[in-house]
């Protein structure tokens, strides 16, 4: 790979994980006003219209390859259908800075499913980081401590790591889909899929009573949150990182995701005021800690083979 197009994946990753690192505040201001399947709507429909130019050449592509077709069905089943219901509940018993956090899990999930699919090796290290990321998941959850905007840590933070093997499926499913689909064509077809599956939703009868922030915020805000979680986080996020996939391993790209919690638990302690107890601090370092022992080796080995091959 070349330097000058490696930077530029790198920069797209960048920017996505800080718009990743935004999501979980501003859904929780979302769940304010609005339920979850109401707010995965909005964001869906958002994403949708700005991707309805794409919308004919990606038909062309699916109607004449089925295998295509299949695959893609079954990623965004997973995400953003499965991942995105997963995660609307979550902050719903639970604060963004953890669930930001129980989201430093991805990287060695993907690493894992990149492994058994996309025969990208795994090393030791991956498995000791994966085995020490998840320790952190699990003294993170049963150190939480229960609030008024966080009932049930535990079944939260349970939630979001549902979401987040949905999420690892996708990735490892686009992955193999860049060959055949560019960017903005998976970023499309994720908001096809999602703007339908939780517009049906919205038909069915919902007694959830909004979520209970810590902080008072505009009244505008919950409704500008969804068009800026349709706008920014699906549509400009998933792009950026869509695209970085089509020229990276999956385990080399997804690997940025570490800095997500990092980005997620500034926000929500600036912008929600919300608060971690010792015992989580010292379990979101263990988190960090191992998926950084996960990707790193992984990341070494990837970058020389994309280099050999470039």
């Amino acid at each position: 790979m070349k330097l000058r197009s490696r930077l530029i994946y790198y920069l797209a990753l960048s920017v996505a994980v800080v718009i990743w690192g935004s999501s979980f505040p501003a859904l929780k201001i979302a769940l304010s006003e609005f339920s979850p399947v109401q707010v995965l709507a909005g964001r869906m429909v958002t994403s949708t219209l700005l991707c309805l130019p794409v919308m004919r050449s990606l038909w062309h592509i699916l109607r004449e390859d089925r295998k295509t077709l299949r695959i893609l069905l079954f990623a965004v089943l997973c995400e953003p259908c499965v991942y995105f219901l997963f995660e609307g509940y979550a902050l719903r018993f639970t604060t963004a800075s953890q669930a930001g956090l129980v989201m430093s899990v991805l990287p060695a999930s993907v690493a894992l499913g990149a492994w058994l699919f996309l025969r990208e090796r795994l090393p030791l290290a991956t498995w000791l980081g994966f085995a020490v990321s998840f320790a952190g998941v699990l003294a993170l959850s049963f150190g939480a401590q229960a609030s008024e905007s966080a009932p049930n840590p535990l079944l939260g933070n349970f939630l979001e790591l549902m979401a987040i093997l949905c999420g690892s499926v996708y990735v490892v499913s686009a992955k193999y889909l860049s060959r055949r689909l560019n960017a903005v064509q998976l970023t499309a077809s994720m908001s096809y899929a999602g703007a339908l599956f939780f517009s049906s939703l919205c038909l069915l009868p919902q007694t959830v009573e909004p979520v209970t922030l810590e902080v008072a915020v505009p009244s505008w805000m919950p409704l500008a949150c969804v068009i800026y979680l349709g706008a920014a986080v699906m549509f400009l996020g998933y792009g950026l990182y869509n695209f970085a996939l089509t020229g990276m391993p999956a385990g080399q790209a997804t690997a940025f995701m570490n800095l997500v919690p990092v980005c997620s638990l500034l926000m929500g302690v600036l912008f929600l005021q919300e608060h971690m107890t010792f015992m989580q601090y010292g379990a979101a370092a263990l988190v960090v800690g191992g998926v950084a022992l996960s990707q790193m080796p992984g990341r070494k080995k990837n970058a020389r083979k994309e280099e050999s091959h470039a």
